[in-house]
């Protein structure tokens, strides 16, 4: 490349170009980009992991070059380095990636599903209703808290706004409770999703219009489990 060409392309003149080459004068960094564009080359590709210039191959320009940027401290380095990013994205291929088989689609938007015990005779959020152990369908739900054990149809309105008529829950089996918790109980042989108090022992509706279940010595009451999650409608 003559010296004209070179200067024109790093915006400089002849003279300028002339004296950097005498190291009389260094080049900023801009002009150090330039100069590497011009010459076909990167920063990077000067040097090779000790830091060295590589000098097979290259034009003398390109070897002056890569001894300033050694010269140079990190900040300066950093610099051209960044300067010559656009350049370096412009010489590596485009890469598209082909449409994915339409199994591996479904498998990626499919939901996890678990198969539980559901109890289809309600457990009631209200009055509530005999659970009988033997009355059972096995159902696939999307999306079960690693917890649950069983799941259990719920009818009435007593849990409102947390649970709803109709509503399906997730119940990790277990025979005893903490004070304020929600679970499925047995009771005088009924089965109540209710709220548990132990001063004094007692079932709670989070619906205000229905009156707390007094739990009374002799009545059968059993624990099934904690109410762990909701099924999605």
């Amino acid at each position: 490349m003559k010296q004209e060409t070179l200067a024109a392309r790093a915006h400089v003149t002849v003279d300028v170009l002339d004296k950097w080459e005498r190291d009389i004068l260094q080049p900023d960094t801009d002009r150090s980009a330039l100069l590497c564009h011009a010459l076909g080359t990167t920063m990077s590709y000067l040097l090779d992991f000790r830091g060295e210039v590589r000098r097979q191959n290259l034009p003398a320009d390109a070897h002056r070059i890569g001894r300033l940027y050694n010269e140079a401290d990190a900040h300066t380095r950093a610099i051209v380095e960044l300067a010559l990013l656009p350049i370096e994205k412009e010489k590596k291929p485009r890469v598209v990636p082909l449409p994915k088989p339409k199994e591996e689609i479904a498998e990626e938007i499919a939901p996890d599903m678990t198969s539980l015990k559901t109890y289809t005779q309600p457990s009631a959020a209200g009055l509530g209703n005999y659970l009988d152990d033997d009355s059972y369908d096995i159902i696939e739900y999307p999306n079960v808290p690693a917890r649950a054990d069983i799941a259990v149809r719920i009818s009435g309105d007593s849990m409102e706004p947390k649970f709803f008529d109709g509503d399906i829950v997730f119940v990790e089996t277990e025979s005893v409770l903490d004070d304020g918790e929600i679970g499925i109980f047995f009771y005088n042989g009924q089965g109540y999703l209710k709220k548990i108090r132990k001063n004094p022992g007692r079932l709670v509706s989070l619906n205000p219009r229905y009156e707390d279940i007094i739990l009374r010595d002799g009545m059968g009451f059993r624990v099934v489990g904690r109410v762990v999650g909701v099924a999605e409608q």
